[in-house]
This record gives C-alpha cells, structure tokens and sequence, in this order.
C-alpha cells in the first residue's frame, strides 16, 4: 500500500481526484492525508489529517541546515511525535 500526504486541504483533493481518476481506491489501493483541517469541499472526502509540533520542526531543521558550521556539535538521531486525526482517506493496510 502507498500513502500520500499533502502539505495543504486543496492538494490533498486535488490529489484525491488525480489518484481516482487513475482508477485507484482512497482508501483500499492508497492512503491519503494532509497537514491541514478544513472542511471538505462539495463531493471530496474527509482528509485524513497529520498533526504534529510542525514550529519545532522548523526550527530543528533550521537548527540541522546550520550545523555543518558548527563543527563542535555531535551528531545525533531525533524523532518527532505526530498524531494521524482519522478522516475518510486512510485505512489499515490489507490482510496477507
């Protein structure tokens, strides 16, 4: 199963419409989501939404972008926690 996420309401439409019109199933063949909540506009589905501290992973990734200058700083692993509000365009991945 492939997933999409769309950084905005009107391209995850406009993803839902080119993903069914290439004759595939949101959800069933592929999941979709989006990192904003909107209402759906006429004859789209609910996105299924990601939400998560999206300004500390700005400033972490600005952070990240300027340490090549900062020699003394060791490398290191970071993970972000985000949330999935369930929507019409997601679902678990089928059974084998």
């Amino acid at each position: 199963m492939r997933a999409w996420i769309a950084d905005s309401q009107f391209l995850g439409e406009d993803a839902w419409r080119w993903l069914t019109a290439a004759g595939l199933a949101v959800p069933g063949d592929c999941s979709l989501a989006s990192f904003t909540a909107a209402p759906p506009s006429p004859g789209c589905p609910l996105m299924t939404r990601v939400r998560g501290p999206f300004a500390a992973i700005g400033r972490l990734a600005v952070g990240l972008l300027l340490s090549p200058w900062d020699r003394s700083r060791p490398a290191c692993l970071v993970q972000l926690a985000v949330e999935l509000e369930p929507g019409t365009t997601t679902a678990p991945p089928p059974a084998r």
